[in-house]
Parts: structure tokens; C-alpha cells; sequence
């Protein structure tokens, strides 16, 4: 996978802490099969499907536990949790947890260039 310098430059990597239990539905076993949930949802540049899939499970569960697109060999998973439907608004957004961000340092992209094979394309001059 080729990813432009500007893309790692343009993105960070945030941890918020909970404060309280989360129910997960789980889109890695088996039983995710029968709603659909096929390998095809997290491969692939294209996130059409797996954006359909997150907005009929949005109201229905609080979070989403999935395979990431990125790790070849499907053993890494994500966590996303939903707020409330609709537009976000700011009590939407006041009622999110804080959360600790940090630009994607060198390291960590020469880390998944090794792990996950990636290329990374320097910036063309401006």
C-alpha cells in the first residue's frame, strides 16, 4: 500500500479513556457472518459498504468492534463508539470523553512500513 507523507502528516492518534462500561457488538466471530459482515467490509480502498454497515448499526449498538483494513494478516481490531443519531451538535460533542492526541510520529510509520508492508511517498516539492 503506497501512502502519501501528507496523509500520516494530516492524521493523529488519539486515546480517550471511558468513564463507564460499553456494550460491543463484535464484527470479528463468526455469528457477524449472518449480518453480513464479510472479510469484503474491511479490505480494499473502498468504504462505501462498510459506511452503510455503521449507519444501520448506529442507534442499534452503542460501539463497533471490526478487523482493520490495514492489517494484512486480519488480526488487529478497532473499537468505534456511536453518540447519539443525527446531526452533531455541540452537546453531542461535549459529551464525548477527552481525549489525548498525538501527531503519527516517524517511528510509528517506520514501524508499519516494516509490519504492514506499506510504502510511504515523500511529498512532491511545492
Amino acid at each position: 500500500m503506497l501512502l502519501p507523507e501528507g496523509e500520516i502528516r494530516a492524521r493523529s492518534l488519539a486515546v480517550a479513556t471511558l468513564e463507564q462500561d460499553v456494550r460491543v457488538c463484535d464484527l470479528t466471530v463468526r455469528r457477524a457472518l449472518r449480518a453480513g459482515v464479510t472479510m469484503a467490509l474491511t479490505a480494499g480502498a473502498d468504504y462505501a459498504d462498510a459506511n452503510a454497515l455503521a449507519d444501520a448499526v448506529q442507534g442499534q449498538h452503542p460501539a463497533v468492534r471490526w478487523r482493520l483494513r490495514h492489517d494484512l494478516r486480519q488480526k488487529l481490531v478497532g473499537i468505534a463508539w456511536f453518540g447519539d443519531t443525527g446531526p452533531v451538535g455541540h452537546a453531542t460533542l461535549a459529551g464525548l470523553p477527552a481525549t489525548d492526541s498525538n501527531d503519527i510520529s516517524d517511528d510509528l510509520a517506520a514501524d508499519a512500513c516494516r509490519i504492514f508492508g506499506y510504502t510511504v511517498l515523500p511529498d512532491p516539492p511545492s
